[in-house]
């Protein structure tokens, strides 16, 4: 039974890769034009969409690509709880 549950789970997440694309801190960095260690600062400032699976810093391409389109627009705070996305509108 538990090796059923473990295979389970290695399909789920090989499937969950195939579902978003995701990338590492390193191609994230290339993909917005950041250098590594600014990415990281604003990992560990939590001032952009990122997660962590096993240890390891990912982001998630299309959830990245909006993070930049929105990033400097006055009125539009983005917070992240988690794996949760918070848009805070301020313009009020």
């Amino acid at each position: 039974m538990d090796d059923t549950i473990k295979q389970l789970t290695q399909r789920i997440e090989a499937l969950e890769e195939h579902c978003y694309e995701f990338m590492t801190l390193k191609e994230a960095a290339v993909h917005i034009r950041f250098t590594e260690s600014t990415l990281r600062s604003y990992v560990n400032k939590k001032k952009i969409p990122y997660f962590k699976k096993k240890g390891k810093i990912l982001f998630e391409k299309k959830t990245l690509t909006k993070w930049m389109k929105n990033e400097g627009k006055p009125g539009v705070d983005i917070r992240y709880i988690g794996d949760k996305k918070v848009i805070i509108d301020t313009r009020h």
